[in-house]
């Protein structure tokens, strides 16, 4: 998290605080997402996925990045994944009594509460958000934590981005512990570090810091 002060009157940025901590975000959204799949399918089927399929588990967890913001069940209460071909037919190779059924039940222990086509593991918003809470709450912690080290006070804007920004159910839970502060979310979360760099140069170039004589003005961004 970044505490930027800024100047109204001649539009630069101030003082910057930051406050960091690991573990933290999009990364553990994932591993938690690994989590449930290991219990619906099995931990030994998971790892089968990623030794004998590591393309097709790869798409399969960018295809969970790319759907995490539409992962929004307020009409069906239920979440639908895309599954690769691949997975599907390895599953039912290690899981023969799956054979020839277009949907089932990959494990008894959830029922009707998780299912599986030859396209989709569709699960119950409860089944999710169980195994996918830790991540969201971890969040929540450090956000209350660094309010309190960077001393923000109710007045000021907090702008929320990233990719794991554009999760529902973090906005959700981030809408409720802190209802009296205006959050404001990226329209385009992932361009939010090149708008941030692109505000830097302006300021650098504002006040001549680079020589012309020593610096080239070609300037690469790397997010």
């Amino acid at each position: 998290m970044a505490k930027v002060e800024l100047d109204t009157a001649e539009g630069k940025v101030g003082d910057v605080d930051i406050e960091h901590v690991n573990g933290v975000g999009g990364h553990l959204l994932d591993d938690r997402f690994l989590v449930l799949l290991r219990n619906i399918f099995g931990s030994h089927i998971i790892q089968a996925f990623e030794d004998y399929l590591p393309v097709a588990m790869l798409d399969f967890m960018r295809n969970f990045e790319l759907t995490k913001s539409n992962m929004a069940p307020e009409f069906s209460k239920k979440y639908v994944f895309c599954l690769h071909a691949a997975l599907i037919k390895k599953y039912k190779f290690l899981v023969p009594s799956f054979r020839g059924k277009d949907a089932f039940s990959p494990n008894p222990r959830y029922g009707d509460k998780v299912t599986m086509t030859d396209h989709n593991l569709v699960a119950d918003e409860t089944i999710v958000w169980f195994f996918l809470k830790e991540a969201v709450e971890k969040v929540i912690e450090f956000l209350q934590s660094a309010f309190e080290k960077l001393q923000i006070d109710s007045n000021t804007a907090i702008i929320v981005t990233g990719g794991y920004s554009q999760y529902w159910k973090l906005r959700d839970v981030i809408r409720q512990k802190f209802s009296k502060r205006h959050v404001v979310y990226m329209d385009s979360p992932a361009e939010t570090a090149l708008i941030g760099a692109l505000m830097v140069l302006k300021e650098i170039e504002a006040k001549k810091t680079f020589d012309s004589n020593l610096y080239t003005t070609e300037i690469i961004i790397s997010q």
